[in-house]
């Protein structure tokens, strides 16, 4: 049989790579909403920088919102304002444009996006761990089982909180709060616990899969996961 110790590795290695993934898919959708942003302005200032008419009236509408005392009083002023403004335009423009291909370099090089996440995610560990060990954790009593039922209490309210349309990280917090418990200890119920992601946990509350793996999950509690699970799923 694996001892105590070759479990909680294993557990905290399935913790690890769960966080990684998460990190992982975050950072991706963080490089990619701001890539898009970014087209979109480099594109928008592009085409005022090209329309003389266009860059005009934008210029008009900078005057007008100047105070009384720093609008120009002479053409020569105004023009020398023109230049000023056009060249903070232009220059925000190449700092989008280089933040862009930065971006798009970090978007296509995995190494450096997974050694970050795994640093983040270490760094994280690290700090809970610390955390367990000065409040005197490790060497207290530890439970044979959790002082909650983790259908009753844990899992099930959790698909209730997202049925009201909570994401699925408020309703760790939520349930987590009401027993006194980690949230990642809730999230370990609702997705470790069951052999899935987050993203497949997520997923299945969305489409009502959630209802059959738990029914094999918790074939003894049937009746309790008809009247409580499958019940949000008319």
């Amino acid at each position: 049989m694996p001892s105590s110790g070759n479990g909680l590795a294993q557990r905290m290695a399935e913790l690890f790579q769960e966080l990684l993934d998460r990190e992982l898919q975050s950072v991706k959708l963080a490089v990619e909403a701001r890539r898009m942003e970014l087209l979109e302005k480099i594109g928008t200032r592009e085409t005022e920088l090209n329309d003389d008419d266009r860059l005009d009236a934008l210029f008009d509408q900078y005057k007008a919102g100047l105070a009384e005392t720093e609008r120009p009083e002479s053409r020569v002023q105004e023009r020398r304002l023109y230049y000023d403004w056009e060249g903070r335009l232009r220059s925000e423009l190449g700092i989008w444009r280089v933040e862009l291909d930065e971006l798009e370099k970090k978007s296509i090089d995995d190494n450096t996006l997974l050694t970050n996440a795994r640093s983040k995610v270490m760094r994280l560990l690290l700090r809970e761990t610390l955390l367990v060990v000065n409040r005197g954790c490790i060497n207290g009593p530890k439970p044979d089982k959790p002082e909650y039922e983790t259908l009753e209490d844990c899992l099930i309210p959790v698909v209730q909180e997202m049925k009201k349309g909570k994401t699925h990280t408020e309703a760790f917090r939520i349930v987590a709060e009401k027993l006194g418990a980690r949230r990642t200890a809730v999230a370990s119920v609702c997705t470790g616990k069951l052999d899935l992601t987050t993203e497949q946990f997520v997923d299945h509350v969305a489409s009502g899969r959630i209802v059959q793996v738990v029914r094999k999950k918790y074939p003894e509690k049937t009746e309790l996961i008809d009247r409580m699970l499958a019940s949000l799923y008319p």
